[in-house]
């Protein structure tokens, strides 16, 4: 064991206003350790602690792998979706254009004239509209208010399972 010696100073500022103490601190030296040594010589770790940690770290090792194959194949299946979105957006904006180009107006006004006998309004013709009569309303199903609300859970609950059921699998 080697003793080392530090300078402790006693005051409050400058090395002149107190006195220097040596004062002994004791410090092992590497030489000093005791060294953990087995029966046989050989290092305090044993072999089995030793397979193991290769072992967990093949583990480690294997699980990476798997984890990048995994996040490249998704990687790919979305790459693949945003071309098939791509692909599938432009044939439904040609197929927009094509239905929008089915739109004859002509064609139609002239149905209109022809077959149901319709004539162009012109701005010497009035429409008046008669509101004269009663409001009233009916009752189209004899059912009471209750059961009727009853059928719209039951319905609701039905379509909300058939929507879980499908979105499970």
């Amino acid at each position: 064991m080697a003793l080392e010696y530090t300078e402790t100073y006693r005051g409050y500022g400058s090395y002149e206003q107190g006195s220097a103490v040596r004062q002994p601190r004791h410090r092992t030296l590497p030489a000093d350790r005791p060294q953990k040594r087995a029966e046989n010589g050989t290092s305090a770790v044993s072999v089995p602690l030793t397979v193991l940690g290769i072992l967990a770290a093949m583990c480690i090792l294997l699980i990476l792998v798997f984890a990048h194959n995994r996040l490249y194949a998704v990687t790919s299946e979305i790459s693949a979706s945003r071309v098939r979105l791509e692909t599938l957006q432009e044939e439904r904006d040609k197929l927009a254009g094509q239905y929008n180009g089915m739109i004859d107006y002509r064609m139609i006004e002239a149905e209109a004239t022809e077959r149901l006998g319709m004539t162009k309004p012109n701005g010497s013709q009035t429409v008046y509209v008669n509101l004269a009569g009663a409001d009233r309303g009916e009752v189209l199903h004899g059912e009471s208010m209750l059961g009727s609300l009853s059928g719209l859970m039951k319905e609701g609950f039905s379509n909300l399972s058939v929507y879980l059921s499908a979105a499970g699998t």
